[in-house]
């Protein structure tokens, strides 16, 4: 029974010099810098994690701050190395992206697009920050990756001419001549460096060795040694349960246990009487009796901090009003318009008339409709286009045939003398002379200028009726559109007038 506690403080020293070795081991770790393969794959996680399920209102900062931990990323160096290439990845997402669609377009058979963030990193190292982080580095970060993967992207990327031709006609869209014309000619500057690293970067994808020419020796087996004798199991020792001992009883106090405690109630009691005295109490200091202005002052810093921190919007340009010009239509414009207002009418009508007694919308049908006649019309077009090109083909074919009938007939006519006065004589009863034609003619066309003239006058009588509709039909048109205006304005300033306020008071 006297053994027993010893044990047991010779347990409790070892667990507290494990767990302190343990610490230890921790804090050590703790301080370790990340390796350039370990960094690259956690800058392309933050990445993706950040385009792919980030929530949009979330800061760069804040996301790499609530992964770092999950993902290892301990260090300051590390932590602020990742935060920069988010942020920069995030700055530059246009530059980034048109420089990855061009890289799986021109090595479409040697990329993958489950590749595409780590492209994405490097191509931001590469383009923006390679004067910083020094290319020895890069090449660090390049090599730690498979070799197969990186070799297309580092032919790509330091090759100026595909920047010249794939992707310099979609940066000039976005940025600056200059800001191009440097980033392109900064790559240039490390062609030396990146001739070296694409043979290194070739060198593990297509040569196994290039260190020695050693060869596969076949060595023996050493069947006549004995194998090594298998340990044996130890045996398991019994352990007796044996019971704690009993606990002490707390001895009674003593007698100058007891006076040093009713002396020590005594004393609280007569603390007690002297603070409750009124001519000691309520206790106050002379220091806050004096009159002071800290509230004004304290309001006032509060003020300003809050003027200093306030966001004051971007103050929107004020558009004059565009000035109530009359639009002068046509009479076709006119016409047009007001059947259009009068079919939308007609189908208002319908469909509210539908709605009420069959108790559904044809909405959805009308849409359908509308899809099918479009493209029956299509249809037709393209038939009758065909139609007109066969037609215009086989009167071209008759025409030339008869332009040849025509020649061949030109020789074997004869010049014959013409008498205006005779007949053809072929034995017809309406046969007439030239003479007699001419003045028949001569009648005829008076009839016909009588004709003519009688249908001017109604014409004209149409015309002034038709003069007379349009001048409704564009008045009409006319008050429709000033209803409309007139409804427009009214909705702008009800919008106008329900948007909340965008001042944001940052404390």
């Amino acid at each position: 029974m006297e053994e027993e506690p010893e044990k047991r403080e010779e347990l409790c020293l070892q667990y507290v010099i494990h767990h302190a070795a343990y610490d230890a081991k921790q804090c050590k770790d703790r301080g370790k810098r990340m390796t350039a393969r370990a960094l690259l794959e956690a800058c392309e996680k933050i990445l993706f994690g950040f385009v792919m399920e980030g929530p949009p209102d979330l800061s760069c900062d804040d996301y790499v701050a609530s992964v770092c931990s999950g993902l290892n990323v301990v260090h300051p160096y590390d932590v602020v190395f990742v935060e920069q290439v988010l942020y920069g990845c995030c700055r530059y997402t246009k530059l980034l992206s048109i420089l990855m669609s061009k890289l799986f377009k021109c090595k479409a058979a040697f990329t993958r697009a489950a590749d595409r963030f780590l492209y994405t990193v490097l191509g931001y190292l590469i383009l923006i920050r390679l004067e910083e982080i020094t290319f020895p580095n890069l090449c660090l970060l390049i090599l730690s990756q498979h070799a197969q993967k990186v070799l297309p992207f580092v032919e790509f990327i330091f090759n100026t001419s595909y920047l010249r031709n794939h992707c310099k006609a979609e940066w000039l869209k976005i940025y600056d001549v200059e800001f191009v014309d440097d980033l392109i000619s900064r790559i240039g500057m490390w062609t030396s460096e990146a001739a070296n690293l694409e043979r290194r970067v070739a060198e593990k994808v297509f040569i196994k060795d290039l260190r020695t020419g050693r060869k596969t020796t076949p060595r023996p087996f050493k069947l006549s040694v004995c194998p090594r004798p298998k340990p044996q199991p130890k045996k398991e020792e019994s352990i007796l349960f044996k019971a704690r001992p009993m606990p002490k009883f707390k001895d009674p106090p003593t007698v100058v246990q007891r006076a040093m405690e009713s002396v020590s109630l005594e004393n609280r009691k007569r603390e007690a009487d002297f603070y409750a005295d009124p001519n000691y109490q309520p206790f106050r200091l002379r220091s806050l009796e004096r009159p002071t202005n800290i509230d004004e002052i304290r309001d006032k810093v509060e003020r300003q901090r809050a003027s200093e921190n306030a966001y004051i919007p971007a103050q929107s340009i004020h558009f004059p009003e565009p000035a109530s010009i009359e639009v002068k239509l046509n009479a076709s414009a006119v016409l047009r318009e007001h059947a259009l207002y009068l079919r939308q009418v007609d189908a208002d009508k319908q469909r509210v008339q539908a709605l009420e007694t069959e108790l559904r919308d044809e909405a959805s049908f009308k849409s359908w409709q509308e899809e099918e006649r479009a493209k029956f019309e299509m249809g037709q077009s393209l038939e009758n286009r065909f139609r007109r090109d066969c037609v215009a083909g086989i009167a071209q074919a008759i025409q030339d045939a008869r332009n040849t009938v025509d020649i061949e007939f030109a020789f074997e006519r004869e010049e014959k003398k013409f008498d205006p006065n005779s007949t053809a004589d072929h034995g017809l009863l309406a046969e007439m002379s030239i003479t007699e034609l001419r003045k028949r003619l001569e009648l005829v066309k008076e009839a016909f200028e009588g004709q003519h003239e009688s249908r001017r006058v109604k014409i004209f009588a149409v015309k002034k009726e038709r003069r007379e509709s349009l001048i409704k039909k564009s008045l009409y048109v006319k008050k429709i559109r000033e209803v409309a205006r007139t409804e427009q304005i009214s909705k702008r300033e009800t919008k106008r007038r329900s948007r909340p306020s965008t001042a944001v008071t940052i404390d």
